[in-house]
């Protein structure tokens, strides 16, 4: 399956930075990213008749819902800053288990070890191609907050 966001406007503003001079790096980078979405949305719309996020969420349940089931959004500016604290603090957990792991990195691996990875052509990609799938497997543990698996 697709990313949900297949060409994020971070990423494309860090891939234009960081290669000012080579337009055709972004063009790369992004174009297939963005055609494969929207050839898969297209084969979808075309496909697919029932729209399943126009259901009432009720209906993807037989259970009947008691007053700790329903979620309910206060639709105000308390609401809205009561919301993004909670969230704020929800994901704080994994900024703080991200700067252990990069503190323990840097603390324990020697550096000459963590430049080799990058001198070789083949051992770099490999590296970092193994460190996405580590991260995306992360993203997969918790899909309603950070993603979707596939």
């Amino acid at each position: 399956m697709t990313p949900a966001h297949p060409v994020p406007g971070v990423v494309l503003g860090a891939t234009i930075m960081a290669f000012p001079s080579h337009p055709e790096v972004t063009a790369v980078r992004m174009g297939p990213a963005f055609a494969v979405s929207a050839i898969i949305g297209l084969i979808v719309y075309a496909f697919v008749r029932v729209l399943p996020l126009k259901r009432p969420f009720l209906s993807f349940s037989k259970q009947q819902p008691n007053d700790q089931q329903i979620h309910r959004h206060n639709r105000t500016m308390q609401g809205f800053f009561v919301h993004a604290g909670n969230e704020f603090l929800d994901m704080s957990k994994y900024l703080i288990i991200g700067a252990l792991l990069t503190a323990c990195i840097q603390a324990f691996i020697p550096r000459d070890e963590k430049l080799s990875l990058s001198n070789g052509t083949v051992g770099s990609y490999a590296f970092m191609m193994c460190f996405a799938y580590v991260l995306s497997l992360c993203l997969c543990l918790y899909p309603s907050r950070l993603g979707s698996c596939f």
